[in-house]
């Protein structure tokens, strides 16, 4: 029963704060109220698809076999999610560090030859200036640095959260080599694979169309469901209104269409998520492979630039004294 059900995953829950919702809820549930209706009070837990599908689920009477299918979604959009995260990780790491490598040379290094240089009345090359002069703006001046990176940061905000600045943002988003194409992929995945499940657990079109355009994440592909939704309202068919969108590609719209045809929608779109899936691992790794040469070859560029700014000028004293010698 699901008293019982609630009940016991109450006791198993180790989160003190989602232990209580589900209290809330089975106490909800046991004076008599819907399910669907107790996790409605928690729109933050419980997001508009799980709650949509819990109502399907109880005016099906399918609710078990329903919340085995979103226990499967779930899984394979974290598994989906983690695949893009790990890819990401490993530059963000490596840049971090790079950074890190540079400032500490900068800093440190760089003043200690820099005094020896200018003790021994050194002509210094433009490279050996410009190193220096960079020290000293790292050393007393960094806060001027921070504040334009905490300023920029601040315009990229609030341009985001006008609707013309984010469509443009997500726009050059899907235009950035490599990442663009993985961001496309896993959109196209997620949206499938969400429309499936609405669609195969019983929710009309319209409120599927509706309720995948919000796990998005991306004003183009926003736009896109949008205007397909609409298409469908106008009596026109899906796979028309998403043939316009340059996000999808032809063959999603072709499976589309062809499950149109054949009223096996839901199928076509699980068919279309399966493959993206497998699109977003090839991705994944050719982003994994290109990043870690190019970040080995910037931060090999940057320590070479420092050290050869530091000893052109020694390289050119030493020849001077063999020469007077």
């Amino acid at each position: 029963p699901l008293v019982q059900g609630l009940n016991i995953m109450q006791r198993q829950i180790d989160n003190p704060a989602f232990k209580n919702i589900l209290k809330q809820v089975r106490t909800n549930v046991e004076g008599g109220v819907p399910f669907s209706e107790g996790i409605a009070q928690y729109p933050k837990v419980f997001s508009r698809l799980y709650l949509n599908l819990v109502r399907a689920g109880e005016v099906s009477g399918n609710l078990d076999s329903i919340l085995d299918r979103i226990s499967g979604f779930l899984e394979k959009e974290l598994e989906l999610r983690g695949k893009i995260k790990s890819a990401l990780t490993y530059p963000v790491i490596v840049i971090i560090f790079a950074l890190l490598i540079t400032y500490f040379l900068l800093t440190v290094i760089v003043p200690q030859f820099a005094n020896i240089l200018i003790q021994l009345g050194a002509e210094l090359p433009a490279l050996t200036q410009f190193l220096i002069s960079t020290s000293n703006f790292l050393q007393n001046q960094l806060w001027i640095l921070v504040g334009i990176i905490g300023v920029l940061v601040f315009i990229y905000r609030a341009i985001y959260k006008t609707p013309t600045g984010r469509h443009r943002i997500d726009q050059i988003k899907l235009k950035v080599p490599v990442i663009g194409n993985l961001l496309q992929k896993s959109a196209i995945s997620t949206f499938a694979r969400t429309f499936s499940l609405l669609l195969e657990s019983g929710v009309n079109v319209i409120e599927s169309l509706d309720i995948t355009k919000g796990t998005a994440n991306n004003a183009i592909v926003e736009e896109a469901i949008e205007n397909c939704k609409n298409a469908v309202i106008g009596g026109d068919q899906m796979a028309n209104a998403l043939a316009t969108a340059p996000v999808f590609p032809p063959m999603v719209v072709s499976m589309i269409a062809i499950g149109e045809e054949t009223g096996a929608v839901d199928n076509m779109l699980e068919k279309v998520a399966d493959y993206y899936e497998r699109e977003v691992d090839e991705a994944v790794e050719q982003l994994t492979a290109a990043i870690e040469p190019v970040m080995i070859i910037v931060l090999g560029t940057i320590v070479g630039l420092i050290v050869a700014g530091m000893f052109l000028p020694m390289f050119k004293i030493i020849g001077a004294l063999t020469q007077s010698s």
